[in-house]
């Protein structure tokens, strides 16, 4: 599947030909649609003629590989799909540095293990990001460094146990947070450092507690009223 939809086009006369045009045509495009292919790898500059792109749709295809310039050039994209891909891992903790006005980020069900520290820290303005139905199993600390505009954050479906303290930190504007779905043990700890978002999920918790997962579907602002009243 393959689609495209451009924004307004300037032409100012002058001999530039058919190629002229057609390279002008897709320097105007602002949502591409590559999803339900078979794409398997992305290159260098994969998308560097189409600075004024905002929706970007890459999921449902067999992307395993992604190389550090993949996402050069677009400086304006405010949405990007790679759902329903094959990303085990994303090694390079600065692929999603050119993507500095991203709004919105989905990656889930991708079979991912593990997230390299610091991997969101160049996207200043993401307020949604899905790594649900995953193979996460852990979280390093600084995971989710430099989100302080992240509004949503969907962990639902990964084999997650335990929450490290102060991952949660960083993201001072979280209003929605879904942990259902997980392996937990113990989150308490990990959570006494989150904002006071308005929603929080948590479901099928392998031990039941209630510190360590006897809250499901809860405002985030019980969980610092309880540790606040436990210490």
């Amino acid at each position: 599947r393959c689609g495209a939809e451009k924004g307004p086009i300037s032409s100012r006369g002058g001999g530039g030909g058919d190629a002229g045009e057609t390279k002008s045509r897709r320097g105007n495009l602002v949502k591409l649609r590559l999803d339900g292919n078979e794409l398997g790898s992305l290159g260098d500059s994969t998308f560097s003629g189409l600075p004024n792109l905002l929706y970007l749709h890459l999921e449902s295809n067999r992307i395993r590989w992604l190389s550090r310039g993949a996402f050069t050039g677009l400086a304006k994209l405010r949405f990007l799909d790679l759902s329903g891909n094959q990303q085990s891992s994303l090694r390079h903790p600065d692929i999603f540095g050119p993507l500095r006005s991203l709004h919105t980020l989905l990656l889930a069900s991708n079979g991912l293990q593990q997230l390299t520290g610091g991997l969101f820290q160049h996207l200043p303005g993401l307020a949604k990001l899905s790594l649900s139905g995953n193979r996460l199993a852990h979280l390093a600390p600084d995971a989710f460094t430099g989100l302080g505009s992240l509004k949503e954050l969907r962990l639902e479906g990964n084999l997650l146990s335990h929450l490290p303290v102060a991952l949660l930190e960083p993201l001072s504007s979280l209003e929605a947070l879904d942990l259902s779905r997980n392996a937990w043990l113990s989150i308490g700890e990990g959570l006494a450092w989150a904002p006071r978002s308005r929603s929080l999920e948590v479901e099928s918790c392998s031990a039941v507690g209630a510190f360590s997962c006897g809250i499901a579907r809860s405002p985030l602002r019980r969980w610092h009223r309880f540790l606040r009243n436990r210490h």
